[in-house]
């Protein structure tokens, strides 16, 4: 792995890429995003809950784009990041899956998102099994 200098750019490989946000800054902004979701209240269908966690709402909170949260999450050089933003996302991913396992989220929208952001894929099984196999039958039909 490639180390950075005071900086933030690598001596090696990728030397131009300054990087926005240092380990520990990144870390810091995650647990704000989601203490930030817990404390903002929203009233849905009547009932009181805290904002969604989501990736979009994270790369905004790390003044990221798509791309760039993607980037800190499997791109060469940025190594050091990958575990800290798979944590954040397997985080947002538990708590769609509770919303959406008691009911508090739309389905439509939580397959949406899980498929989208979090890897999730239908999956259909077709059953090959051969049960029962008929001999096959010829007959010679020739000239008499």
């Amino acid at each position: 792995m490639a180390e950075r200098n005071k900086n933030g750019t690598f001596s090696q490989g990728n030397s131009i890429a300054v990087k926005k946000w240092t380990l520990e800054e990144m870390e810091i902004v995650i647990e704000n995003y989601f203490e930030t979701c817990n404390k903002n209240i929203l009233i849905v269908r009547g009932e009181k809950m805290s904002e969604p966690y989501t990736v979009e709402g994270l790369a905004l909170a790390l003044d990221l784009t798509m791309q760039g949260l993607w980037n800190y999450e499997t791109a060469e050089g940025y190594e050091p990041f990958f575990e800290t933003i798979k944590k954040a996302k397997l985080r947002i991913q538990g708590q769609k899956v509770l919303n959406g396992l008691i009911g508090r989220s739309n389905p439509v929208i939580t397959i949406f998102d899980l498929k989208n952001n979090h890897g999730y894929k239908d999956k259909t099984e077709v059953d090959q099994t051969l049960t029962s196999v008929q001999p096959l039958q010829f007959k010679i039909i020739g000239k008499d």
